[in-house]
Protein backbone atom coordinates (compact mmCIF):
# COMPACT_ATOMS: atom_id res chain seq x y z
CA UNK A 1 0.00 0.00 0.00
CA UNK A 2 1.21 3.50 -0.73
CA UNK A 3 0.85 6.44 1.63
CA UNK A 4 -1.83 7.80 -0.67
CA UNK A 5 -5.21 6.44 0.34
CA UNK A 6 -7.40 6.14 -2.78
CA UNK A 7 -10.28 4.84 -0.66
CA UNK A 8 -10.48 7.93 1.52
CA UNK A 9 -13.73 8.97 -0.14
CA UNK A 10 -15.18 5.62 0.89
CA UNK A 11 -14.50 6.12 4.60
CA UNK A 12 -17.26 4.87 6.86
CA UNK A 13 -20.83 6.06 6.42
CA UNK A 14 -23.48 6.43 9.07
CA UNK A 15 -26.51 4.15 9.22
CA UNK A 16 -28.46 6.36 6.83
CA UNK A 17 -26.57 4.59 4.04
CA UNK A 18 -28.32 1.36 5.07
CA UNK A 19 -31.81 2.69 4.46
CA UNK A 20 -34.23 -0.20 3.96
CA UNK A 21 -32.00 -2.69 5.77
CA UNK A 22 -31.71 -3.79 9.39
CA UNK A 23 -28.27 -3.34 10.95
CA UNK A 24 -27.45 -5.00 14.27
CA UNK A 25 -24.04 -4.51 15.89
CA UNK A 26 -22.55 -7.34 17.97
CA UNK A 27 -19.23 -7.96 19.71
CA UNK A 28 -17.74 -11.14 18.27
CA UNK A 29 -14.22 -11.40 19.69
CA UNK A 30 -11.46 -9.97 21.85
CA UNK A 31 -8.08 -9.52 20.16
CA UNK A 32 -4.83 -7.74 20.91
CA UNK A 33 -4.57 -4.49 18.97
CA UNK A 34 -1.37 -2.97 17.58
CA UNK A 35 -0.68 -1.31 20.94
CA UNK A 36 -0.59 -4.69 22.67
CA UNK A 37 -3.92 -4.06 24.40
CA UNK A 38 -6.91 -6.39 24.39
CA UNK A 39 -9.75 -4.86 22.42
CA UNK A 40 -13.32 -5.88 21.66
CA UNK A 41 -14.13 -6.12 17.97
CA UNK A 42 -17.63 -5.79 16.58
CA UNK A 43 -19.48 -6.79 13.46
CA UNK A 44 -22.64 -5.66 11.73
CA UNK A 45 -25.37 -8.13 10.82
CA UNK A 46 -27.21 -6.66 7.83
CA UNK A 47 -30.51 -8.09 6.62
CA UNK A 48 -33.79 -7.06 5.09
CA UNK A 49 -36.37 -6.13 7.75
CA UNK A 50 -38.79 -8.83 6.64
CA UNK A 51 -38.50 -12.10 8.54
CA UNK A 52 -36.98 -14.81 6.37
CA UNK A 53 -39.07 -17.92 5.82
CA UNK A 54 -35.92 -20.06 5.93
CA UNK A 55 -32.37 -19.50 7.18
CA UNK A 56 -30.48 -16.96 5.10
CA UNK A 57 -27.14 -17.79 3.49
CA UNK A 58 -24.41 -15.42 4.65
CA UNK A 59 -21.80 -13.25 2.97
CA UNK A 60 -19.03 -12.06 5.25
CA UNK A 61 -17.75 -8.82 3.70
CA UNK A 62 -14.31 -7.61 4.80
CA UNK A 63 -13.71 -3.88 4.49
CA UNK A 64 -10.60 -2.34 2.96
CA UNK A 65 -8.65 0.82 3.64
CA UNK A 66 -4.98 -0.16 3.68
CA UNK A 67 -5.21 -1.64 7.21
CA UNK A 68 -5.22 1.91 8.63
CA UNK A 69 -7.70 4.20 10.34
CA UNK A 70 -10.30 5.64 9.82
CA UNK A 71 -11.68 2.74 7.78
CA UNK A 72 -14.07 0.33 9.47
CA UNK A 73 -16.91 -2.13 9.00
CA UNK A 74 -19.22 0.57 7.58
CA UNK A 75 -16.92 1.59 4.78
CA UNK A 76 -18.86 3.48 2.15
CA UNK A 77 -19.13 0.80 -0.53
CA UNK A 78 -20.35 -1.89 1.86
CA UNK A 79 -23.94 -0.52 1.89
CA UNK A 80 -23.94 -0.74 -1.93
CA UNK A 81 -23.01 -4.42 -1.83
CA UNK A 82 -25.31 -5.07 1.13
CA UNK A 83 -28.32 -3.56 -0.60
CA UNK A 84 -27.93 -5.88 -3.59
CA UNK A 85 -26.99 -8.95 -1.57
CA UNK A 86 -29.82 -8.65 0.95
CA UNK A 87 -32.31 -8.09 -1.88
CA UNK A 88 -31.03 -11.34 -3.41
CA UNK A 89 -31.80 -13.18 -0.16
CA UNK A 90 -28.47 -13.06 1.65
CA UNK A 91 -27.49 -11.77 5.06
CA UNK A 92 -24.31 -9.68 5.14
CA UNK A 93 -21.89 -9.72 8.05
CA UNK A 94 -19.29 -6.95 8.14
CA UNK A 95 -16.57 -7.35 10.82
CA UNK A 96 -13.93 -4.99 12.12
CA UNK A 97 -10.36 -6.18 12.64
CA UNK A 98 -7.08 -4.80 14.05
CA UNK A 99 -5.82 -1.83 12.04
CA UNK A 100 -2.99 0.65 12.44
CA UNK A 101 -3.40 4.16 13.79
CA UNK A 102 -1.02 7.11 14.16
CA UNK A 103 0.51 5.56 17.26
CA UNK A 104 1.05 2.08 15.79
CA UNK A 105 1.64 2.54 12.11
CA UNK A 106 3.59 1.12 9.21
CA UNK A 107 6.87 0.56 11.03
CA UNK A 108 5.35 -2.60 12.53
CA UNK A 109 4.17 -4.04 9.21
CA UNK A 110 5.57 -7.35 8.05
CA UNK A 111 5.28 -8.66 4.51
CA UNK A 112 1.58 -9.39 4.98
CA UNK A 113 0.93 -5.68 5.68
CA UNK A 114 -1.55 -6.61 8.42
CA UNK A 115 -3.52 -9.16 6.40
CA UNK A 116 -2.60 -11.92 8.85
CA UNK A 117 -4.15 -10.10 11.82
CA UNK A 118 -7.21 -9.16 9.78
CA UNK A 119 -7.59 -12.78 8.65
CA UNK A 120 -7.52 -13.96 12.27
CA UNK A 121 -10.41 -11.63 13.09
CA UNK A 122 -12.41 -12.71 10.04
CA UNK A 123 -11.86 -16.35 11.02
CA UNK A 124 -13.32 -15.53 14.44
CA UNK A 125 -16.23 -13.75 12.74
CA UNK A 126 -16.83 -16.93 10.71
CA UNK A 127 -16.90 -19.00 13.92
CA UNK A 128 -19.28 -16.47 15.48
CA UNK A 129 -21.62 -16.79 12.49
CA UNK A 130 -21.53 -20.59 12.74
CA UNK A 131 -22.11 -20.62 16.49
CA UNK A 132 -24.96 -18.09 16.37
CA UNK A 133 -26.67 -19.29 13.21
CA UNK A 134 -29.90 -20.22 14.97
CA UNK A 135 -30.03 -16.88 16.78
CA UNK A 136 -29.79 -14.89 13.54
CA UNK A 137 -31.68 -17.39 11.33
CA UNK A 138 -28.52 -18.00 9.28
CA UNK A 139 -27.76 -21.04 7.16
CA UNK A 140 -24.53 -22.19 8.80
CA UNK A 141 -23.67 -24.44 5.86
CA UNK A 142 -23.81 -21.68 3.26
CA UNK A 143 -21.27 -18.98 4.04
CA UNK A 144 -19.26 -16.95 1.54
CA UNK A 145 -16.54 -14.36 2.02
CA UNK A 146 -15.78 -11.20 0.09
CA UNK A 147 -13.26 -8.42 0.62
CA UNK A 148 -12.40 -5.06 -0.88
CA UNK A 149 -8.79 -3.97 -1.35
CA UNK A 150 -7.01 -4.70 1.96
CA UNK A 151 -10.04 -6.79 2.88
CA UNK A 152 -9.48 -8.90 -0.23
CA UNK A 153 -5.84 -9.39 0.75
CA UNK A 154 -6.95 -10.50 4.20
CA UNK A 155 -9.29 -13.03 2.57
CA UNK A 156 -6.41 -14.52 0.56
CA UNK A 157 -4.52 -15.06 3.80
CA UNK A 158 -7.65 -16.44 5.49
CA UNK A 159 -8.41 -18.93 2.75
CA UNK A 160 -4.82 -20.14 2.50
CA UNK A 161 -4.07 -20.62 6.19
CA UNK A 162 -7.42 -21.39 7.84
CA UNK A 163 -9.75 -24.29 7.16
CA UNK A 164 -13.07 -22.46 7.18
CA UNK A 165 -15.70 -23.87 4.85
CA UNK A 166 -16.51 -20.96 2.56
CA UNK A 167 -18.56 -21.72 -0.55
CA UNK A 168 -17.49 -18.66 -2.56
CA UNK A 169 -14.86 -15.92 -2.54
CA UNK A 170 -15.34 -12.48 -4.06
CA UNK A 171 -12.02 -10.67 -4.45
CA UNK A 172 -12.69 -6.98 -4.99
CA UNK A 173 -9.47 -5.33 -6.17
CA UNK A 174 -7.49 -6.94 -3.34
CA UNK A 175 -5.01 -9.24 -5.06
CA UNK A 176 -1.86 -9.65 -2.90
CA UNK A 177 1.48 -8.63 -4.35
CA UNK A 178 4.20 -10.00 -2.08
CA UNK A 179 3.73 -13.57 -3.37
CA UNK A 180 1.29 -15.81 -5.18
CA UNK A 181 -0.63 -17.71 -2.48
CA UNK A 182 -1.38 -21.41 -2.49
CA UNK A 183 -4.96 -21.44 -3.76
CA UNK A 184 -5.55 -25.18 -3.73
CA UNK A 185 -8.09 -24.92 -0.85
CA UNK A 186 -9.93 -21.89 -2.26
CA UNK A 187 -13.63 -22.00 -3.11
CA UNK A 188 -14.96 -20.78 -6.48
CA UNK A 189 -13.70 -17.24 -6.91
CA UNK A 190 -14.69 -14.10 -8.79
CA UNK A 191 -12.05 -11.37 -9.02
CA UNK A 192 -12.96 -7.76 -9.84
CA UNK A 193 -10.18 -5.43 -10.90
CA UNK A 194 -9.76 -2.20 -12.84
CA UNK A 195 -7.08 -2.26 -15.50
CA UNK A 196 -5.95 1.26 -14.52
CA UNK A 197 -5.61 0.47 -10.80
CA UNK A 198 -2.55 2.35 -9.51
CA UNK A 199 -2.81 1.03 -5.95
CA UNK A 200 -3.10 -2.71 -6.53
CA UNK A 201 -1.74 -3.31 -10.01
CA UNK A 202 -3.93 -5.19 -12.45
CA UNK A 203 -0.77 -6.98 -13.59
CA UNK A 204 -0.93 -9.01 -10.38
CA UNK A 205 -3.98 -10.84 -11.70
CA UNK A 206 -2.19 -12.95 -14.32
CA UNK A 207 -0.23 -15.20 -11.91
CA UNK A 208 -3.19 -15.48 -9.52
CA UNK A 209 -5.56 -16.50 -12.29
CA UNK A 210 -2.98 -18.97 -13.56
CA UNK A 211 -2.75 -20.45 -10.05
CA UNK A 212 -6.54 -20.87 -9.95
CA UNK A 213 -6.44 -22.56 -13.35
CA UNK A 214 -3.68 -24.99 -12.33
CA UNK A 215 -5.48 -25.84 -9.09
CA UNK A 216 -8.76 -26.50 -10.91
CA UNK A 217 -10.62 -23.84 -8.93
CA UNK A 218 -13.65 -22.37 -10.74
CA UNK A 219 -12.73 -18.74 -11.27
CA UNK A 220 -13.65 -15.64 -13.23
CA UNK A 221 -11.81 -12.35 -13.67
CA UNK A 222 -13.94 -9.26 -14.29
CA UNK A 223 -11.47 -6.85 -15.87
CA UNK A 224 -12.86 -3.32 -15.87
CA UNK A 225 -11.23 -1.44 -18.72
CA UNK A 226 -9.52 1.81 -17.64
CA UNK A 227 -11.13 1.63 -14.19
CA UNK A 228 -9.18 2.76 -11.11
CA UNK A 229 -8.90 1.28 -7.62
CA UNK A 230 -12.28 0.80 -5.91
CA UNK A 231 -14.23 1.02 -9.21
CA UNK A 232 -17.69 1.33 -7.66
CA UNK A 233 -19.05 3.30 -10.61
CA UNK A 234 -19.03 -0.08 -12.38
CA UNK A 235 -21.01 -1.82 -9.65
CA UNK A 236 -24.00 -2.36 -11.94
CA UNK A 237 -21.69 -4.45 -14.12
CA UNK A 238 -20.02 -6.67 -11.54
CA UNK A 239 -22.51 -7.08 -8.68
CA UNK A 240 -25.00 -9.12 -10.79
CA UNK A 241 -22.15 -11.46 -11.78
CA UNK A 242 -21.16 -11.87 -8.13
CA UNK A 243 -24.75 -12.74 -7.22
CA UNK A 244 -24.97 -15.20 -10.12
CA UNK A 245 -21.89 -17.04 -8.83
CA UNK A 246 -23.10 -16.87 -5.24
CA UNK A 247 -26.44 -18.38 -6.20
CA UNK A 248 -24.72 -21.15 -8.14
CA UNK A 249 -22.16 -22.20 -5.55
CA UNK A 250 -24.26 -21.50 -2.46
CA UNK A 251 -27.08 -23.53 -4.06
CA UNK A 252 -29.65 -20.79 -3.52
Amino acid sequence: MTNIDPERKFVSKDLAAYDGMNVEEHTFCQLENYHGEMQAYKLDVITLPEKAEKPRPVVIFVHGGGFVQPHNKRQGYIPTFAKALTKAGYAVVSPDYPIFDSGAHRATWNETLGADRAAEAVHLAYLYVKENAAKFNFDAERIAVMGGSAGGMACFYLLEFYNDDFKFFGNCWGTPWHRVPDVTKFPPTVSIHGTADKTVSFDLEAPIQEAFEKAGIPHKLIALEDAPHTPMRHSATFIPIVIEWLDKYMNV
